[in-house]
């Protein structure tokens, strides 16, 4: 009896490993948008409510590797480069504020049309049974999306759009999600990582309905609608930015492990410097009420628009 007491003491007193309450996921985007190819990978963690995705290799300037994102809410995506202790914060909320204007700018010039994407038809093509990946049972899922968009400048012509989202998804996966709340904002990471911008609510919705997204590959054309032929001509250099004739992007997941993070992890170093999103040497935006086609009006000169900026440039 004494012996089977001291076992039980010695046993309370050994340490306890506690079931790993986090997820890392390491994951490849590559996009080819007209003449641009890009690759990017990223280790993604994620505990509790704190998502971070390191980046481990990338060609596009505001994610160098070393770098990583922080994404604290559904809002905020800080983007950190430890080699030059500073950081730039994407808020969403001033980015759609920003869209928002431009649009009811855009309304107002082509005599209230509406602006954004327009008739919006999503249709699901294939619904079948996939792979096991990464030794969870999938859905092989195709939506194809077809819409209009007319061009970011006033009186421009309109697109017609065709896309095409290619993904397996696990439901197996989704217990985990639901004990770790940052991984539904994981796949705004490469969104980000690959370029590219936000989905319409419309494909955000149906890609969630499927569960996890383990592989995603992505196609996009667009084309000016007949009616907007005619007015191509002085028009075409603004609007040859509004959308590359054809666009390619994937996603896949290539490792899950669970993991014990620390708190720390997913917050923002202190004595970091914060630097602007868009790149104060680019200038203002141009008046858009002075572009060529424009009655009396005038190209800026040498101005591209904001751009990201390359943190590998700025200074400590």
């Amino acid at each position: 009896m004494e012996r089977r007491i001291c076992l039980l003491i010695v046993a309370a007193l050994l340490p306890v490993a506690r079931a790993a309450a986090g997820v890392v996921l390491h994951e490849t985007t590559s996009a080819d948008i007209g003449n641009r190819q890009t690759h990017t990978e990223m280790e993604v963690s994620a505990e509790g409510d704190g998502l971070r995705a390191d980046i481990v290799s990338s060609d596009l300037p505001f994610t160098p590797p070393g770098s990583y994102m922080l994404l604290p809410n559904d809002e905020q995506i800080y983007l950190v480069n430890p080699a030059k202790n500073s950081y730039a914060l994407m808020d969403m909320n001033d980015m759609a504020g920003v869209q928002q204007a431009m649009q009811r700018m855009q309304r107002q010039m082509n005599g209230g049309a509406a602006a954004g994407p327009q008739n919006v038809v999503l249709a699901k093509k294939v619904d079948e049974a996939g792979p096991v990946m990464l030794g969870l049972a999938t859905r092989h899922i195709v939506y194809e999306v077809n819409y209009h968009q007319p061009a970011p400048v006033p009186n421009a012509p309109v697109y017609d759009v065709h896309e095409k989202y290619e993904l397996w998804a696990t439901a197996a996966f989704d217990a985990r999600s639901a004990a770790i709340p940052a991984l539904r904002r994981a796949g705004r990471l490469s969104r980000i990582s690959s370029g590219g911008g936000p989905e319409p609510k419309e494909v955000t919705d149906a890609i969630a309905s499927h569960g996890f997204v383990l592989k995603q590959n992505y196609a996009k054309e667009s084309k000016m609608t007949l009616g907007s032929l005619a007015m191509a001509g002085p028009m075409m250099l603004m609007t040859r930015g509004a959308g590359s004739p054809h666009t390619t992007s994937s996603l896949t997941v290539t490792e899950i492990r669970d993991a014990n993070l620390q708190a720390e992890r997913f917050v923002l170093p202190q004595g970091y410097a914060e630097v602007e999103m868009m790149n104060p040497n680019m200038g203002a935006m141009p008046d858009l009420s002075k572009l060529p086609g424009q009655p009396g009006g005038t190209a800026p000169p040498g101005s591209p628009g904001p751009q990201m900026p390359d943190l590998n440039d700025i200074p400590k």
